[in-house]
Protein backbone atom coordinates (compact mmCIF):
# COMPACT_ATOMS: atom_id res chain seq x y z
CA UNK A 1 0.00 0.00 0.00
CA UNK A 2 1.07 3.47 -0.71
CA UNK A 3 1.48 6.09 1.97
CA UNK A 4 -2.19 7.23 2.74
CA UNK A 5 -2.81 10.53 3.88
CA UNK A 6 -4.00 9.89 7.25
CA UNK A 7 -2.52 6.94 9.83
CA UNK A 8 -4.90 5.86 12.33
CA UNK A 9 -2.71 4.37 15.51
CA UNK A 10 -4.89 2.54 18.03
CA UNK A 11 -3.30 1.60 20.98
CA UNK A 12 -4.81 -2.31 21.95
CA UNK A 13 -4.42 -4.23 25.59
CA UNK A 14 -7.35 -5.78 27.01
CA UNK A 15 -9.45 -4.75 23.82
CA UNK A 16 -11.36 -8.22 22.67
CA UNK A 17 -14.70 -7.07 23.24
CA UNK A 18 -14.49 -3.58 21.98
CA UNK A 19 -11.84 -3.76 19.13
CA UNK A 20 -13.90 -5.25 16.13
CA UNK A 21 -16.33 -2.12 16.93
CA UNK A 22 -13.79 -0.02 17.04
CA UNK A 23 -11.67 -0.92 14.00
CA UNK A 24 -14.94 -1.30 11.52
CA UNK A 25 -15.55 2.67 12.41
CA UNK A 26 -11.92 3.51 11.09
CA UNK A 27 -12.05 1.43 8.05
CA UNK A 28 -15.91 2.70 7.25
CA UNK A 29 -14.30 6.20 7.24
CA UNK A 30 -13.46 7.71 3.52
CA UNK A 31 -10.73 9.92 3.81
CA UNK A 32 -9.11 11.95 0.80
CA UNK A 33 -5.67 10.72 0.00
CA UNK A 34 -6.93 7.16 2.14
CA UNK A 35 -6.34 5.84 5.28
CA UNK A 36 -4.08 3.15 7.18
CA UNK A 37 -4.68 2.05 10.52
CA UNK A 38 -2.16 0.66 12.88
CA UNK A 39 -3.06 -1.26 15.41
CA UNK A 40 -0.40 -1.44 18.28
CA UNK A 41 -1.11 -4.81 20.44
CA UNK A 42 0.65 -3.32 24.14
CA UNK A 43 1.35 -7.26 25.58
CA UNK A 44 -2.27 -7.57 25.62
CA UNK A 45 -3.42 -10.79 27.97
CA UNK A 46 -6.27 -11.45 26.42
CA UNK A 47 -7.34 -12.36 22.46
CA UNK A 48 -7.07 -8.92 21.31
CA UNK A 49 -3.95 -9.62 19.41
CA UNK A 50 -5.37 -12.69 17.57
CA UNK A 51 -8.02 -10.13 16.56
CA UNK A 52 -5.42 -7.72 15.48
CA UNK A 53 -3.86 -10.36 13.42
CA UNK A 54 -7.34 -11.09 11.97
CA UNK A 55 -8.00 -7.46 10.86
CA UNK A 56 -4.92 -7.35 9.43
CA UNK A 57 -5.51 -10.91 7.22
CA UNK A 58 -8.54 -8.85 6.13
CA UNK A 59 -7.85 -5.58 5.08
CA UNK A 60 -4.28 -4.34 3.58
CA UNK A 61 -4.70 -1.10 5.06
CA UNK A 62 -4.43 -2.65 8.60
CA UNK A 63 -1.04 -2.88 10.21
CA UNK A 64 -0.23 -4.76 13.43
CA UNK A 65 2.58 -4.12 15.79
CA UNK A 66 2.68 -6.28 18.66
CA UNK A 67 5.04 -5.44 22.20
CA UNK A 68 6.09 -6.63 25.26
CA UNK A 69 3.36 -4.37 27.38
CA UNK A 70 5.19 -0.39 28.17
CA UNK A 71 1.67 1.38 28.41
CA UNK A 72 -0.74 3.45 26.21
CA UNK A 73 2.23 6.08 25.51
CA UNK A 74 4.87 3.49 24.34
CA UNK A 75 2.23 1.86 22.30
CA UNK A 76 1.24 5.43 20.94
CA UNK A 77 4.92 5.89 20.16
CA UNK A 78 5.96 2.67 18.62
CA UNK A 79 2.75 3.58 16.16
CA UNK A 80 4.14 6.81 15.62
CA UNK A 81 7.37 5.12 14.45
CA UNK A 82 6.03 3.19 12.07
CA UNK A 83 3.54 5.76 10.50
CA UNK A 84 3.85 6.96 7.32
CA UNK A 85 1.30 9.87 6.41
CA UNK A 86 0.52 13.29 6.47
CA UNK A 87 -1.10 13.34 9.46
CA UNK A 88 -1.91 11.19 12.62
CA UNK A 89 -4.99 10.34 14.63
CA UNK A 90 -5.30 9.00 17.88
CA UNK A 91 -8.27 6.36 18.57
CA UNK A 92 -8.75 4.86 21.37
CA UNK A 93 -9.51 0.75 21.00
CA UNK A 94 -12.65 1.30 23.04
CA UNK A 95 -14.06 4.20 21.14
CA UNK A 96 -16.55 4.01 17.64
CA UNK A 97 -16.09 7.28 15.50
CA UNK A 98 -18.84 8.36 13.36
CA UNK A 99 -18.81 8.37 9.52
CA UNK A 100 -17.05 11.55 8.12
CA UNK A 101 -15.29 12.48 11.33
CA UNK A 102 -11.52 11.05 10.35
CA UNK A 103 -12.34 13.76 6.68
CA UNK A 104 -13.87 16.25 8.82
CA UNK A 105 -10.77 16.57 10.84
CA UNK A 106 -8.63 16.30 7.79
CA UNK A 107 -10.70 19.06 5.89
CA UNK A 108 -10.33 21.48 8.96
CA UNK A 109 -6.87 20.83 8.80
CA UNK A 110 -6.19 21.65 4.88
CA UNK A 111 -8.81 24.75 4.90
CA UNK A 112 -6.52 26.44 7.54
CA UNK A 113 -3.00 25.00 6.70
CA UNK A 114 -3.09 23.91 10.21
CA UNK A 115 -1.32 21.50 11.52
CA UNK A 116 -4.04 20.00 13.47
CA UNK A 117 -7.66 19.93 14.46
CA UNK A 118 -9.46 19.48 17.36
CA UNK A 119 -13.04 18.09 18.32
CA UNK A 120 -15.25 17.43 21.25
CA UNK A 121 -16.12 13.60 22.34
CA UNK A 122 -19.20 12.11 23.08
CA UNK A 123 -19.38 9.76 26.19
CA UNK A 124 -22.18 7.31 24.88
CA UNK A 125 -23.64 4.58 27.43
CA UNK A 126 -24.04 0.83 26.06
CA UNK A 127 -27.57 1.68 25.07
CA UNK A 128 -26.74 4.45 22.94
CA UNK A 129 -27.42 7.10 25.01
CA UNK A 130 -25.12 10.38 25.95
CA UNK A 131 -23.81 10.63 29.32
CA UNK A 132 -23.72 13.93 30.60
CA UNK A 133 -19.90 14.10 32.81
CA UNK A 134 -21.53 16.96 34.77
CA UNK A 135 -24.56 15.17 35.93
CA UNK A 136 -22.24 12.06 36.35
CA UNK A 137 -19.92 13.57 38.60
CA UNK A 138 -22.69 15.61 40.25
CA UNK A 139 -24.26 12.15 41.35
CA UNK A 140 -20.83 11.07 42.29
CA UNK A 141 -20.56 14.23 44.70
CA UNK A 142 -18.10 15.86 43.00
CA UNK A 143 -20.53 18.99 41.91
CA UNK A 144 -18.44 19.86 38.39
CA UNK A 145 -19.87 22.53 36.49
CA UNK A 146 -18.44 24.10 33.25
CA UNK A 147 -15.55 26.11 33.54
CA UNK A 148 -14.44 24.57 37.19
CA UNK A 149 -10.63 23.42 36.94
CA UNK A 150 -10.55 19.51 37.93
CA UNK A 151 -7.81 17.87 39.39
CA UNK A 152 -7.67 14.46 38.94
CA UNK A 153 -5.59 12.31 41.57
CA UNK A 154 -4.42 8.52 40.18
CA UNK A 155 -3.74 5.93 42.92
CA UNK A 156 -0.14 3.95 42.15
CA UNK A 157 1.93 3.75 39.12
CA UNK A 158 -1.37 2.80 36.61
CA UNK A 159 -0.30 4.80 33.31
CA UNK A 160 -3.63 4.07 31.36
CA UNK A 161 -6.02 5.01 34.09
CA UNK A 162 -3.98 8.29 34.34
CA UNK A 163 -4.32 8.66 30.16
CA UNK A 164 -8.00 7.76 30.35
CA UNK A 165 -9.09 9.83 33.43
CA UNK A 166 -7.37 12.97 32.07
CA UNK A 167 -8.50 12.08 28.70
CA UNK A 168 -12.37 11.85 30.12
CA UNK A 169 -11.77 15.48 32.01
CA UNK A 170 -10.33 17.24 29.37
CA UNK A 171 -12.39 16.44 26.73
CA UNK A 172 -15.26 17.91 27.89
CA UNK A 173 -14.26 21.37 27.63
CA UNK A 174 -11.74 20.82 23.46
Amino acid sequence: MSNPTLCVIVPVYKAAATLDRCVASVLAQQVTGGLRCILVDDGSPDESGGLCDAWAARDPRVTVLHQENRGVSAARNAGIDAAKGRYYSFIDSDDVVLPRFLQTLYDACEEHDAYMSLCSVEDVQEDGKSCDLRKLMALMGMGVKQGDTVTVKVEGDDEAAAAEAIQKFLTENV
